[in-house]
């Protein structure tokens, strides 16, 4: 039977002996769609290749945990239980949208620790808080429609609306976090927000009470949706934290999205979604649309891992180094550049945001940072808009205090040059 081929598709001709080169090859041409021509042009948002090992970190690396001080040996233990014990009786095909018990922890462990209000069947577990981001942002937007997004903010947020089709709506961020009342003025037929109300991304600021519930009243009155990334809430170094902007919501708007990623090591890949119930059963048929379901085994280590109380034991230690970090970073930075940079301690967190003198441009120096093998990022890269002000993003999490010290000194050379 005669196969009808595209125009765009011919199978090529053996090629002459002797051409081996890739531009002696022959060319075949292919077609994308639209999505797929705009991911080709940009660049990732984030490539594995620009990070070193674990084992040789650098400063300023953001967003990545302190790795070393992970209990590797336990979690092996545990590994090795559940590879003998459990794994062959659930080694068939599993619950679309997760490992029951674990999904019982995760809504105990947020429920105490965040204030949220959830049932287990309410939480979904997805492959990182990435996928939670693209999967919320496909089911609840059409193509054409807005969405406030925090100015500055997470430049995975910002790729995952786009590729559902969405219309970004920058919202500038004050010292009191999303400023919602620029949003209405400026975008009320917006049909979606994405916040970091808790520790936002960069400006490491807590969104006031007052505007978690104009946020939430604006959503109620516009039918729009929420979705709020609770990317290292765990993490808090004074005070109590504010609970969850979903623990706050009575009209079910708020789409809530965790992650293991920074609490124990990002190659661990699960986060989770909790959703109103009304949205469980169209989450889930994506999920099997998608993923099928996230790898059993992590599941049944970590559902084990936290049930064992190893969890909360390396969060309130983790906490304990990384406050001692941003101590330590805050007090280098005031001696070592307090007449050139302002910096303004972050309550939560494994970065903060370092404000540079309005005359120094900001790319330019984390160039040369970066030549002097520091790895920070300059606030435009994370911004929609232009900034009417420079900065430096320096995470202190992966590295210790004497690379921090030696971080700080390398950058001091850097600007004070």
């Amino acid at each position: 039977m005669a196969c009808d081929l595209p125009e765009t598709f011919f199978i090529p001709s053996a090629a002459p002996q002797g051409k081996t080169s890739p531009d002696e090859s022959t060319h075949v041409p292919f077609s994308l769609s639209l999505l797929g021509e705009d991911l080709t042009r940009q660049a990732p948002v984030r490539s594995p290749l620009t990070y070193p090992r674990p084992n040789a970190p650098r400063a300023f690396r953001e967003g990545v945990p302190e790795l070393r001080a992970f209990p590797f040996q336990q979690w092996s233990q545990i590994a090795a239980h559940c590879a003998r014990s459990t794994l062959r009786s659930v080694a068939d095909y599993q619950e679309v949208v997760g490992y029951y018990p674990l999904r019982e922890a995760i809504a105990s462990h947020v429920s105490i620790t965040r204030g949220v209000h959830c049932l287990a069947e309410q939480v979904l577990l997805v492959p990182g808080a990435q996928s939670a981001l693209d999967m919320a942002a496909r089911l609840l937007l059409n193509p054409g429609e807005l969405a406030w997004i925090e100015d500055p903010g997470y430049p995975g947020a910002q790729q995952a609306l786009r590729n559902a089709g969405a219309q970004l709506a920058p919202i500038p961020v004050t010292s009191e976090g999303m400023n919602v009342e620029v949003g209405q003025k400026r975008y009320p037929q917006a049909r979606l927000a994405y916040v970091t109300p808790s520790h936002q991304f960069p400006s490491s600021v807590t969104m006031h009470l007052s505007q978690r519930f104009a946020l939430l009243q604006w959503a109620n009155q516009t039918n729009a949706w929420i979705l709020e990334d609770d990317y290292d809430s765990d993490y808090r170094f004074s005070g109590r934290p504010l609970d969850a902007l979903q623990g706050l919501d009575t009209a079910q708007r708020v789409i809530y999205i965790g992650t293991f990623s920074k609490v124990l090591f990002p190659a661990l890949r699960i986060g989770y979604l909790i959703v109103p119930l009304q949205l469980i059963s169209p989450f889930a048929n994506l999920c099997s649309c998608t993923h099928t379901h996230v790898p059993i085994l992590e599941q049944l280590i970590l559902e084990a891992f936290i049930a064992k109380r190893y969890f909360l034991h390396h969060i309130r230690h983790m906490r304990e180094i990384y406050a001692a970090r941003r101590a330590i970073l805050i007090e280098l930075l005031q001696r070592e550049l307090g007449d050139l940079v302002e910096v303004q301690p972050p309550q939560a967190g494994l970065h903060l945001l370092c404000w540079l003198p309005p005359e120094m441009d900001e790319q330019r120096m984390s160039q040369r940072a970066g030549a002097r093998g520091l790895e920070v990022v300059p606030l435009s890269k994370l911004a929609l808009g232009l900034p009417q002000r420079g900065g430096l993003v320096l995470g202190y999490g992966a590295v210790n205090e004497q690379e921090i010290q030696a971080g700080v000194h390398q950058l001091a050379h850097v600007l004070h040059s």
